[in-house]
């Protein structure tokens, strides 16, 4: 084993010492040095333990040390950019744990919440429902359910009297057979009609609590068909896009959006 392989540069050598190893005994054993600094050790000289003395001359114009640098400490990280104050957004109050489905919970419950923040403006599209589960189900009667839909009415108007209220004609139920969908379309006319009847009794005697009544019906049922709907029941990209160009236009007209 020579010199030059017997002395590599230990990564954990101190930098001085490694750049004196390579220039004194390796580069000067190599170029001219002693002959003792050039012969193996150990292996011709008859035994396995005879070692040469080591000559560490000190070259004149050694070229620039090619030691591999030890690895440095990496640079502190600057310290992180101070968060923006999270935006604080005004909500109407809901009921603990139905904040995206207040329908769960008590309607007369959620609607008086929304007295100390009041809306401008309230979308009901309300009622499939129960036309589904208590009417074709249970045999309730389709008046029955136009009428709860008079009393969140008569609630949302105390509750917000200054509120303009769009109320939707539900769009179409299109699950079922043939005979079905019939029989579905015969109890959506009827619940339409009702609803239509109920808010224009409301425009021509509003309530005392809303002494202006701003009502108005969206007919969704035109707005959006059964092959907009993704299950049918609920309504795809394009349906919903229907439903807002409906209700934008409900909006617009009651002089909510202005012209634009």
């Amino acid at each position: 084993i020579s010199l030059a392989q017997r002395l590599p540069c230990s990564r954990q050598s101190r930098r001085a010492q490694c750049d004196g190893w390579c220039a004194a005994g390796i580069r000067g054993g190599l170029a001219g040095g002693s002959a003792a600094a050039r012969r193996p050790l150990g292996l011709d000289s008859g035994t396995a333990t005879t070692r040469a003395p080591l000559s560490r001359p000190r070259p004149t114009n050694a070229a620039p040390s090619t030691c591999p640098s030890l690895p440095q400490a990496p640079p502190p990280l600057p310290p992180p950019l101070p968060l923006p104050a999270p935006r604080q957004v005004a909500r109407a109050p809901m009921l603990p744990r139905h904040d995206r489905q207040p329908q769960r919970g008590s309607i007369a419950t959620w609607l008086d919440a929304l007295r100390p923040a009041p809306p401008h403006a309230a979308l009901l599209h309300i009622g499939t429902n129960d036309l589904t589960k208590r009417v074709l189900r249970e045999g309730v009667s389709v008046a029955s359910v136009a009428s709860n839909v008079r009393s969140i009415l008569r609630r949302l108007c105390r509750s917000a009297p200054q509120a303009t209220v769009l109320l939707a004609l539900p769009i179409p139920h299109c699950r079922g057979g043939e005979a079905a969908q019939r029989r579905r379309r015969g109890v959506e006319a009827d619940y339409h009609a009702r609803l239509e009847g109920i808010a224009a009794r409301l425009r021509r005697k509003p309530p005392t609590a809303c002494p202006v009544a701003r009502l108005r019906v969206v007919n969704m049922s035109t707005a959006v068909t059964c092959r907009m709907l993704i299950d049918g029941i609920h309504p795809d990209r394009r349906g919903a896009a229907h439903m807002a160009a409906a209700w934008m236009e409900g909006m617009r007209t009651d002089g909510l959006l202005g012209g634009g």
